[in-house]
């Protein structure tokens, strides 16, 4: 059946805008009310449709749809609800907000009345949804609010991404490395140093030679891990013979750098790279990357790996380098703070430029009563 959201418009005619759904529903943190009254209306909404999750401890309808007018167009906004151990309704808007949700519980306090204004407007469109289908939400939820995933090399310009043939070049040459079965058992402070720093000299050359120039000195691998390194190196830098494979392989062993992070070469928030000494079970250097941002440097680091013929593995690198070529998928209009995300915004541009390679995922819908 085809809809015509105009018509569907002037027949529903939402009665909440979204300037007013901005103004009071977009909450930070968490908004409480203990009220009898706007408890009812919760388990009212709740009735009218089947949960989509329940357990012993939580009961979860995702979603509902709140219709409102914005720009003289009918749109709507998805919230869940919960009911948690049957006493606290939960309700989280998705979309306009900033991550805040609203708890009910039983009680006299007094509510606003749009509260018990946009639930009642919830309701009405549910019996609209039932008579047009939920085709009708694709239509009016703004995909400003929608999820799904781009490759990455739709968002970035060109010049920003690795040549695919070069990464193919890559995983050829790493992939030979890991055949020649290379191994170390056992490593000095100066061998890692000296390690990290045919890391660092691949990753950060252009900066390395400024420093240098600037300071009118080479620098020594000791200058570069703490140019670069997390500070919280557990006594390894100190200790008393560099030289000593026994020394620094019996303070591998032990707790104390416990809490620290003495192989983290390149410091990032959670994480950035990591260069691991081999020890008994592998007897290798593992190098991996835990911020895509360094993706380009932890690439390069491999590569000179492979090159000075140090037995290592990289942990990651195929990922890295999907990331590079931009083969990779983005979230769309996630948040994520593990991952890179892409935001899409409507307009005429956007709906040009990314819209056709972007897939949208499945808007989750509830069975109605």
């Amino acid at each position: 059946m085809k809809i015509n959201i105009t018509g569907i418009t002037r027949l529903f005619s939402p009665t909440f805008s979204f300037t007013k759904a901005y103004k009071h529903l977009r909450v930070h943190g968490l908004v409480e009310f203990n009220s009898d009254a706007l408890y009812a209306k919760a388990a009212e909404l709740a009735a009218k449709a089947e949960p989509s999750f329940d357990d012993q401890w939580d009961t979860t309808w995702k979603f509902f749809y709140l219709p409102m007018k914005r720009k003289g167009r009918m749109i709507c906004s998805p919230f869940s609800l919960n009911l948690h151990r049957g006493k606290t309704y939960t309700i989280s808007f998705y979309g306009f907000t900033s991550g805040g949700y609203h708890n009910i519980e039983k009680g006299n306090d007094t509510v606003p009345d749009y509260y018990f204004h946009f639930i009642d407007e919830t309701i009405r469109f549910i019996e609209m949804l039932k008579e047009y289908g939920n085709r009708l939400i694709e239509k009016t939820l703004p995909y400003d609010w929608r999820s799904g995933t781009i490759k990455r090399k739709y968002t970035c310009q060109e010049h920003e991404l690795m040549p695919i043939q070069e990464a193919e070049q890559i995983k050829a040459a790493y992939q030979k490395h890991l055949e020649k079965n290379l191994s170390i058992s056992e490593i000095s402070l100066n061998d890692y140093l000296n390690t990290a720093a045919i890391c660092y000299r691949a990753a950060f050359a252009k900066k390395i030679q400024w420093l240098e120039r600037e300071m009118n000195k080479v620098l020594a691998p000791r200058d570069l891990i703490k140019q670069w390194a997390d500070m919280r190196h557990g006594g390894m830098w100190f200790l008393e013979d560099p030289d000593s494979k026994k020394e620094y392989m019996d303070w591998f062993h032990s707790d104390k750098w416990d809490g620290a992070h003495p192989f983290e070469i390149v410091y990032s928030s959670p994480h950035g790279i990591y260069l691991y000494p081999p020890e008994k079970e592998d007897s290798f250097f593992r190098l991996s990357v835990a911020d895509p941002f360094y993706n380009r440097e932890f690439v390069r680091m491999a590569a000179a790996l492979v090159e000075h013929q140090i037995p290592f593995k990289a942990d990651g690198l195929d990922k890295a380098l999907e990331y590079l070529t931009g083969e990779s998928d983005m979230e769309v209009n996630t948040g994520s703070m593990r991952e890179p995300t892409f935001r899409y915004e409507t307009s005429k541009e956007n709906r040009k430029q990314y819209f056709p390679h972007i897939r949208w995922d499945e808007i989750p819908v509830l069975k109605w009563k």
